[in-house]
């Protein structure tokens, strides 16, 4: 099957909507149950899209199944251009037509060779300016009878009215039936229409011609009327018997149509593996069918959007996103060029330019807009089928309480993948999923030697960021490895930068949110998941270890902290006492070998070994001894505390003499204009910081 909008099908096997029950009927009105066409005029009337030629398609097809020596005539208007040429085309295709089924059936063959003679010198004196015969397609040699007989005819003194007389009692005695099939009426120029409507009045009385013409009923009357709507009606009444609408599709019709033409113009390797299934797809395929994909064109436009579209964004886009987007491509492309205008409107991540021009004031307005304002800023109306169709694309503009849909790495409510749609290609910067995957699928060695360049070339965050988003996504061959050697990364590759300030504390909470998800979402063992904290720890990887287990601390009630949210616990109350107390023995020993500060980075293990009572009052004194000493050690410990955020004095308090550590900052400040920056605030925050 083809899926060019605009082409219609060629075939019953290709009906979709159960049309064949109505073309069998339209069969019957158009030839007698005798085999003689019935002379009538039908007009099948329907907008652009509707179907209008398939049908004709359709019913060709049926009229020759019934009736194989049938004669039908196929005039599309639109090919031509001017009166007389449409005379003339037309009855060039007649006489053709004609002829063609006269050589072919020995039966009626002279007598239907006659008839086109007869015709040939009607339309000779109905368009005297053509020049018939020199453009009729297919006559040959097999009418060249019939053309001699046409010339001798034309050389009689006889009006048009006697020809007319002489072809009706000739057509009175054919046994075969001739259909004519008029498409495409409403495609041509006004005075095309009109030329065509004078045609059929001249022919159409004629016995043994059975006509359909298809149009669009308001384009037609438009034409006939010169814009005058009554007297086109009027005009279209003398000329067409009976106008049949084509028949209204039911839902169960259209969305089995959108679905086939889906499933026909996507690669299999574009669509994903059991996306009937997919819910989305269910409300999109409500959504588009309620009064959005009207007719079937709409169905294959969009298809064939999507067709090509899919291959520039594949792996980047979701599926079924970007299936929602050719739909608005198709039937609301203001909407997109105001989404393109103001990206803001529907995503939840846009960033922002705090250096740019921007009204605050205005901006946090727009921000706090609820869905109604923004589908209004759209030109959108609420509750309408599109509106419906941006609220499952675009969370941000759910106004109703539908049921939530699972959250999609790629969808287009994020920042990154509308822009991806809107360019037809990646921001610059931004990470492939290919990519992603190439990571996953090299050797230890190599994941290591990428994560290194890429925080060289500080790239490292966009990078990670998007193995998150798309991990759950991804079949991991060795998810052991993988979260291991992530969980390395705060030490070996961000503690290892100098005068790093906070990027180790923010890739432990990042780790924290990606074994979370390993576990929770993708399927990988929570044994699994102890054993890559139990490695890291034993390899000495403090820091990462430490926060993930106050964080699940945190969420069982551990530690002395009020119970959190429950579901964020994946290991056991008891696994984190146990590698909780083992990481405390390390911190401890790590003092006690005054190497403390050269193997934490944050000052979660601190944290942790407090919680525990382990941070005994020794501890404190000797950290604080280090402090008043040694200068680098001041810096490391500025760094520790303060690099990740905020601290309060009590807390500070709590691992060293705050006090001291305040005179110490201020005499370096004084000393180093350098570090008097971070001094500073450092000393402004453990004054003025009430939080944790």
């Amino acid at each position: 099957m083809n899926h060019r909008p605009d082409r219609p099908i060629k075939s019953p096997a290709d009906d979709r909507l159960g049309r064949d029950g109505f073309v069998a009927r339209l069969a019957r009105a158009l030839v007698t149950s005798d085999g003689r066409a019935s002379g009538v005029v039908v007009g099948l009337t329907g907008p652009w899209g509707s179907g209008k030629s398939s049908l004709l398609n359709l019913l060709q097809a049926e009229i020759e199944r019934q009736h194989p020596a049938a004669v039908v005539v196929r005039f599309d208007p639109w090919l031509v251009s001017g009166r007389d040429d449409v005379i003339t085309q037309f009855f060039a295709e007649l006489l053709a037509t004609i002829t063609m089924v006269g050589t072919a059936n020995g039966r009626h063959g002279d007598m239907l060779r006659d008839l086109g003679a007869k015709l040939a010198g009607y339309a000779k004196d109905l368009a005297p300016a053509a020049g018939l015969f020199s453009v009729v397609p297919g006559v040959g040699m097999a009418a060249a009878g019939a053309v001699r007989v046409a010339e001798t005819l034309l050389t009689r003194d006889r009006s048009l009215a006697a020809q007319h007389r002489e072809l009706a009692d000739m057509l009175t005695g054919v046994d075969v039936p001739i259909v004519v099939l008029i498409d495409e009426l409403d495609r041509v120029e006004d005075a095309e229409v009109r030329a065509v409507a004078q045609l059929v009045r001249a022919v159409a009385d004629f016995p043994g011609i059975s006509y359909l013409l298809a149009y669009d009923r308001s384009r037609v009357i438009e034409a006939l009327g010169d814009k005058n709507s009554e007297r086109g009606a009027a005009y279209l009444e003398k000329i067409v018997q009976l106008e049949i609408p084509l028949p209204v599709a039911v839902r169960s019709e259209t969305q089995g149509l959108f679905t086939t033409e889906f499933e026909a113009a996507v690669p299999s390797g574009v669509r994903p593996d059991g996306w009937r299934s997919d819910p989305r797809w269910t409300r999109l395929l409500a959504i588009a069918t309620d009064g959005l994909l009207t007719t079937p064109r709409d169905s294959r436009r969009v298809c064939g959007m999507y067709a090509v579209l899919a291959p520039m964004v594949v792996g980047e886009v979701d599926w079924l996103d970007l299936l929602g987007y050719c739909i608005l491509l198709a039937k609301a492309p203001a909407v997109v060029e105001a989404i393109r205008r103001k990206p803001r409107l529907v995503v939840r991540d846009a960033p922002v330019d705090r250096e740019a021009d921007i009204d605050w004031v205005a901006f946090s307005e727009q921000e706090r807009a609820g869905p109604d304002r923004r589908l209004a800023d759209l030109g959108v109306e609420a509750e309408t089928p599109l509106a419906h169709l941006l609220a499952l694309l675009f969370p941000r503009l759910r106004t109703t309480g539908a049921a939530p849909l699972p959250d999609i790495a790629d969808s287009l409510g994020r920042h990154r993948t509308l822009m991806t749609v809107l360019r037809l290609g990646l921001l610059p910067g931004a990470v492939s999923r290919h990519e992603i995957t190439r990571f996953l699928a090299g050797d230890e060695g190599s994941m290591l030697i990428q994560l290194q360049a890429r925080s060289a070339e500080q790239t490292l965050g966009p990078f990670l960021d998007r193995l998150q988003d798309v991990y759950r996504e991804i079949a991991d061959p060795a998810p052991e490895r993988t979260l291991r050697i992530l969980g390395r990364i705060s030490r070996d590759i961000d503690a290892a930068t100098p005068e790093h300030s906070g990027e180790c504390h923010a890739r432990c909470l990042w780790f924290i949110e990606l074994l979370h998800q390993a576990v929770k979402r993708c399927g990988v063992p929570i044994e699994l998941g102890a054993r890559v904290l139990t490695t890291l720890l034993a390899d000495g990887h403090l820091d990462a270890v430490a926060t993930v287990l106050r964080h699940q601390g945190s969420a069982l009630g551990l530690f002395g902290d009020k119970q959190q949210d429950i579901n964020d616990a994946w290991l056991s109350p008891e696994t984190v006492k146990h590698l909780a107390g083992e990481l405390a023995k390390v911190v401890l020993a790590h003092w006690k070998a005054g190497t403390l500060l050269s193997a934490v980075y944050t000052p979660e293990p601190l944290f942790l070994t407090h919680n525990l009572d382990q941070w005994s009052e020794d501890c404190r004194a000797g950290l604080t001894e280090r402090v008043r000493v040694d200068d680098g050690a001041l810096r490391t410990v500025t760094l520790l505390l303060f690099g990740y955020g905020m601290m309060g004095f009590a807390h500070v308090n709590t691992f060293l003499d705050a006090a001291l550590l305040q005179e110490r900052l201020a005499a370096v400040a004084d000393a180093d204009p350098a570090w008097a920056g971070r001094a500073g605030n450092a000393r402004w925050s453990a004054l003025n910081c009430r939080r944790f």
